[in-house]
């Protein structure tokens, strides 16, 4: 469980560290803390699970990744973890779930793959397939980004 100045931390953090030579000093001086208690903090939120990773994030579309899409495959019980997780492990997937199959929609394998091209998209889905013995994967491709955001501490 996270207390009240964790929180405060989470919050303040949310949309990035200051852009300086110092971020993790200036972060803990707005918070009225010391660097030393940020970073111990950090780590602590870290270690238990709430913070996956720090990391930036990079402008996708100006590095040249233009297409993406949302792959779906109808998975047999027994095998989709270990297929997720073959899956999971391709560089140009950046997320990849298991869903609930539906009676009208029985797909149950979901993986985001970005590319710099729709053709470049469907050879990861081929390399994919190989790899995993799956089939018949269904691309949705993005057309337009209406919103874009990491979780957020409310």
């Amino acid at each position: 469980m996270i207390d009240a100045l964790d929180r405060r931390i989470l919050y303040a953090l949310q949309d990035g560290l200051p852009l300086s030579a110092t971020p993790y000093r200036d972060a803990a001086e707005a918070l009225g803390i010391g660097e030393d208690q940020l970073l111990s903090r950090l780590c602590a939120l870290k270690s238990s699970g709430i913070i996956r990773r720090m990391a930036a994030s990079l402008a996708h579309v100006k590095l040249g990744i233009r297409a993406n899409a949302m792959v779906v495959w109808q998975v047999p019980e027994a095998e989709v973890e270990r297929i997720g997780r073959l899956v999971a492990e391709f560089d140009e997937v950046t997320h990849c779930y298991e869903r609930p199959p539906l009676p009208e929609w029985p797909c149950n394998l979901y993986a985001m793959i970005h590319g710099r091209s729709e053709p470049e998209c469907e050879a990861v889905v081929r390399r994919i397939e190989q790899a995993t013995g799956l089939s018949g994967g269904v691309l949705a491709y993005s057309r337009h980004e209406f919103k874009k955001t990491w979780t957020r501490v409310v």
